[in-house]
C-alpha cells in the first residue's frame, strides 16, 4: 500500500506581485499571489517513496536557490509521479492524491523554472499542474507567472 502523504505549502522566496487592482482607501487589501512550492510529507512510520524523496530535494534546492542542481530531482519527482498515478489507477479511489501529488512536482517545476527565467516551461508546467489538481497554491503560482509574462511582453511592446 502507498504511503500517505501529506501536501505542505511553502511560500517561496518572497515571491509576491502587487495586486493588479487597488483596493478603495480603507478597504483590506487582498493578499497578493506568490509562486508556491510545495512539500510531500508523509505520516508517521511511513517510509519515503522515490517520489517524496526527490520532489523534497527539489524544494529544498529551489529554496536555496541552487536551480542548476534542482532541475534533475524535480525532473525525476515528475517521472515517479507519473508512475506513481498510471499504477493508481488500478486502485479504485486513490487516484486524487496520485493526481495531487503530480500536480504538486509540476508545479514545483514551475516555481524553479519561473525563478530561472525560463517563463514559458515555467507557464506551461504551471498549466499542468492546475490541468491536474486546481488547489490554490497552483492556482497562486500559474497567477504569478501569467503576471510575468503580460509585463515581459507589455515591456517589450514598448521597446
Amino acid at each position: 500500500m502507498k504511503p500517505r502523504t501529506a501536501l505542505i505549502l511553502i511560500r517561496a522566496l518572497s515571491l509576491a506581485l502587487s495586486p493588479l487592482a487597488l483596493a478603495p482607501a480603507g478597504a483590506a487589501q487582498p493578499e497578493p499571489p506568490k509562486a508556491t512550492l510545495v512539500r510531500l510529507d508523509l505520516q508517521p512510520l511511513d517510509r519515503p517513496s522515490p517520489l517524496t524523496i526527490a520532489n523534497n530535494q527539489c524544494v529544498a534546492l529551489v529554496e536555496a536557490r541552487n536551480f542548476a542542481a534542482a532541475a534533475t530531482p524535480c525532473n525525476e519527482a515528475i517521472s515517479a509521479a507519473q508512475r506513481e498515478r498510471s499504477s493508481s489507477r488500478l486502485i479504485p479511489f486513490v487516484g486524487q492524491a496520485y493526481d495531487d501529488e503530480e500536480a504538486a512536482t509540476f508545479n514545483n517545476r514551475a516555481v524553479l523554472r519561473y525563478l530561472s527565467g525560463d517563463l514559458p516551461r515555467a507557464a506551461a508546467d504551471a498549466r499542468r499542474a492546475l490541468s491536474t489538481a486546481r488547489l490554490p497554491a497552483f492556482q497562486s503560482t500559474a497567477a504569478v507567472i501569467e503576471a510575468r509574462q503580460h509585463r515581459a511582453a507589455e515591456a517589450a511592446v514598448t521597446q
